[in-house]
């Protein structure tokens, strides 16, 4: 009997945060389903939905834990969802690097004649709906940041060892922090010479570099925050 309590218990830890990953990738396409509504049919009852669907994910988020190892846990099943909205936001927040590539690829020059209509159509979609896409990702990287900070700052278990343990768990936090804003760091190096090396090609600087700029600012918050 015990054995069937302890199997169901687990099952339902496993689910918890799954649900805890599944809904920090969901929070982006809410808040993308909401922008574009409010965006193009002005739906501004679609921002109330956002607002339930991320007041639901920090509950979920911020209570779930009782000990050292499962707020461990919390965090590490929202770093990736966490990097992919910083990647998001990064990546298409800056839309000069789409604009230049668009005229280049209208001007007929390079190799540009292998280019079909349906991928100039593709290019020209893709930087239609770069903001809406570059602001959900901010939306959901800053969600994070907040929530993470709220839960270092929030102990469930009073107890002494619990408050000790919480500051490795800072610590490790940091260092994961600080290890992603080096390599963004390192990327903007890489992006400035592409940037003139397709500058040189295309006669109009393409501005790549600064999209691990943001990224390293992205770093930079959730370092400050923790």
């Amino acid at each position: 009997m015990f054995d069937f309590y302890a199997n169901w218990y687990s099952l339902i830890i496993i689910v918890e945060y799954l649900a805890i990953f599944l809904g920090s990738i969901g929070l982006i396409f809410i808040a993308m389903v909401s922008l574009r509504q409010i965006q193009k049919k002005k739906k501004i009852w679609y921002l109330g939905i956002f607002l339930i669907y991320s007041s639901l994910l920090e509950l979920l988020i911020h209570f779930t834990g009782e000990d050292i190892h499962t707020y461990n846990l919390v965090f590490v099943v929202t770093l990736l969802p966490f990097l992919l909205m910083c990647y998001l936001s990064s990546h298409y927040l800056v839309k000069r690097p789409f604009k230049t590539k668009l005229e280049f690829v209208k001007t007929g020059h390079g190799k540009t004649n292998k280019v079909t209509k349906q991928e100039m159509k593709d290019m020209k979609d893709e930087l239609q709906s770069a903001n809406i896409i570059a602001w959900s990702g901010s939306i959901g990287a800053a969600f994070l940041i907040v929530a993470w900070s709220a839960k270092v700052r929030f102990i469930h278990n009073k107890e002494w060892m619990m408050a000790q343990e919480l500051t490795k768990t800072t610590d490790n936090l940091l260092g994961f922090g600080g290890f992603m804003f080096l390599i963004s760091a390192l990327l903007i190096a890489i992006y400035f010479i592409i940037d003139v090396v397709l500058w040189n090609k295309r006669g109009k600087f393409p501005g790549l570099v600064f999209r691990p700029m943001i990224l390293c600012l992205w770093q930079f918050l959730f370092l400050i925050s923790i």
